[in-house]
């Protein structure tokens, strides 16, 4: 079992394919999102369609709360809120749906996971503290 988690694709259609290559080439079986799927970049609509197709644990990041949301929460800098209300107009109701509805934290099984694969990785060089 093999990780790849990546994070900050912020609607990057280009460097999310390049980087799933890169774990595919690696020999990653499994993905994790740690968020901000959409803003700033050109592709907010098939960077969405593309991280759900992977079905993959996926936390929110604030790119994608505010993204979801139906309009400002005056959160963002001038030029980010120019930016997030773009992504906005160029998502259909189902991605902000579906933004809308990603936890806003790891659910625990995934937590375990990824700290037995760190473990396990790490076991055979390096001193591992006892509580794991």
């Amino acid at each position: 079992m093999r990780f790849a988690i990546f994070s900050d694709v912020h609607a990057n259609l280009e460097a999310l394919e390049a980087v799933l290559a890169d774990a595919r080439d690696n020999k990653c079986t499994h993905f994790v999102c740690l968020g901000d799927v959409v803003g700033y970049n050109a592709n907010p609509h098939e960077c969405v369609d593309r991280i759900r197709e992977m079905d993959c644990p996926i936390v929110k990041g604030n790119h994608d709360e505010q993204a979801s949301l139906v309009e400002s929460s005056r959160d963002f800098n001038e030029m980010a809120e120019a930016a997030i209300q773009w992504t906005r107009d160029n998502l259909s109701d189902a991605d902000k749906d579906w933004l809308r509805e990603l936890p806003g934290f790891l659910p625990a099984f995934v937590a375990k996971y990824l700290l037995d694969a760190w473990a396990a990785a790490f076991r055979a060089t390096t001193a591992v503290p006892s509580w794991l």
